[in-house]
């Protein structure tokens, strides 16, 4: 004999498959949401770093100009001239021709990477190379003047 299912435990039963489907769907749908849309970036012609037209005319970077065909251009904020960092580091960097070479030459290259760090690239670049150079022109230049010194002694 078959058992007689009351019409109470049948809407029971079909209660708790609706309840399993339900739970069977939610595992298949994704816990993570999915990102929100890439925002336009382009990228620098000259130095390649990512920058938002959207926001600037220009690279935050390096300070060339990205406008679109018809916009105004606008000066970048540093078009102005070197930075006081990049001009303290060639101040260093000359300074190392005749006092202390490697400590100057070391104080200008510093110099110039952190401004050339902080976005005033082509003057940081000018400070460590003017320092690099004067360094080592310090160098033969100190030597040089004691081996004069020490030739003319008797």
């Amino acid at each position: 004999m078959g058992k007689k299912v009351s019409k109470q435990r049948a809407e029971e039963i079909r209660r708790q498959h609706e309840v399993e489907e339900e739970i069977r769907r939610a595992r298949a749908r994704p816990a993570i949401p999915s990102p929100p849309p890439p925002v336009s970036k382009s990228r620098c012609p000259q130095c390649n770093s990512p920058f938002d037209p959207a926001l600037t005319n220009f690279c935050p970077r390096c300070g060339y100009p990205q406008s679109p065909q018809g916009a105004e251009l606008q000066a970048p904020p540093h078009a102005a001239g070197p930075s006081f960092l990049a001009r303290a580091g060639v101040v260093a960097g000359l300074l190392a021709l005749l006092f202390f070479p490697p400590v100057l030459g070391a104080v200008g290259v510093l110099l110039g990477m952190i401004a050339y760090a902080r976005g005033d690239t082509r003057w940081g670049i000018a400070a460590a190379v003017v320092s690099v150079f004067c360094a080592g022109a310090g160098m033969v230049i100190g030597v040089a003047v004691m081996e004069w010194v020490q030739s003319a002694r008797p």
